[in-house]
Protein backbone atom coordinates (compact mmCIF):
# COMPACT_ATOMS: atom_id res chain seq x y z
CA UNK A 1 0.00 0.00 0.00
CA UNK A 2 1.46 3.79 -1.18
CA UNK A 3 2.14 6.28 2.08
CA UNK A 4 1.49 9.69 1.10
CA UNK A 5 2.29 12.28 3.43
CA UNK A 6 1.37 16.39 3.03
CA UNK A 7 3.91 18.61 3.82
CA UNK A 8 3.07 22.48 4.50
CA UNK A 9 4.12 25.08 6.31
CA UNK A 10 2.48 26.42 9.04
CA UNK A 11 0.83 29.72 6.85
CA UNK A 12 -1.00 27.24 4.76
CA UNK A 13 -1.79 25.08 7.36
CA UNK A 14 -5.83 25.74 7.22
CA UNK A 15 -5.74 24.59 3.01
CA UNK A 16 -5.18 20.96 4.46
CA UNK A 17 -8.64 20.30 5.89
CA UNK A 18 -9.72 17.35 3.49
CA UNK A 19 -6.02 15.64 3.47
CA UNK A 20 -6.30 15.71 7.39
CA UNK A 21 -9.85 14.68 7.17
CA UNK A 22 -8.55 11.25 4.94
CA UNK A 23 -5.88 10.97 7.29
CA UNK A 24 -2.82 11.93 5.62
CA UNK A 25 -0.16 13.30 7.71
CA UNK A 26 0.71 16.60 7.62
CA UNK A 27 4.29 17.58 8.30
CA UNK A 28 6.40 20.58 8.51
CA UNK A 29 8.97 21.05 5.44
CA UNK A 30 11.84 20.15 8.13
CA UNK A 31 10.73 16.16 7.54
CA UNK A 32 11.88 16.66 3.72
CA UNK A 33 15.25 18.82 4.67
CA UNK A 34 16.04 16.38 8.08
CA UNK A 35 15.16 13.62 6.09
CA UNK A 36 17.35 14.52 3.20
CA UNK A 37 20.54 15.32 5.83
CA UNK A 38 20.33 12.85 7.96
CA UNK A 39 18.94 9.73 5.19
CA UNK A 40 16.12 8.64 7.28
CA UNK A 41 12.35 9.30 7.74
CA UNK A 42 10.85 9.88 10.97
CA UNK A 43 7.52 11.58 10.23
CA UNK A 44 6.22 11.33 13.68
CA UNK A 45 8.72 14.09 14.61
CA UNK A 46 7.59 16.72 12.34
CA UNK A 47 3.37 16.12 12.26
CA UNK A 48 1.92 19.73 12.27
CA UNK A 49 -1.18 19.44 14.55
CA UNK A 50 -4.63 21.86 14.37
CA UNK A 51 -3.01 22.91 17.86
CA UNK A 52 0.12 23.96 17.19
CA UNK A 53 -1.57 26.01 14.11
CA UNK A 54 -3.87 27.86 16.59
CA UNK A 55 -1.32 29.13 18.90
CA UNK A 56 0.42 30.87 16.10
Amino acid sequence: KPQRVVITCSQDFPRCTIPSRVGLPILSPEFLLTGVLKQEAKPEAFVLSALEMSST
